[in-house]
């Protein structure tokens, strides 16, 4: 999933990045996935540049109820 909504994110397309990361959260529930930083992060920053605030803010929230604060979801990080 992570690979998928961060490729929808670098497109511009937050509705696809938002609904993979909610079908993420969803299978979560019932398996043993278990989201990771760099998922949330990219729905949540797909969601923002788009100017989503609402959308945004309930990836931050779910991200917190599982331990990612949000200054991790705001951070900047090296992918090389």
């Amino acid at each position: 999933y992570r690979g998928a909504i961060e490729a929808c994110a670098a497109a511009d397309e937050w509705r696809a990045a938002l609904g993979l990361w909610e079908e993420m959260v969803r299978v979560a529930v019932s398996s043993s996935l278990v989201p990771d930083a760099r998922a949330h992060r990219a729905a949540f920053r797909a969601c923002r540049a788009a100017g989503e605030e609402e959308a945004a803010s309930r990836v931050a929230r779910l991200a917190e109820e599982q331990g990612l604060p949000l200054v991790a979801l705001q951070e900047d990080e090296d992918d090389h």
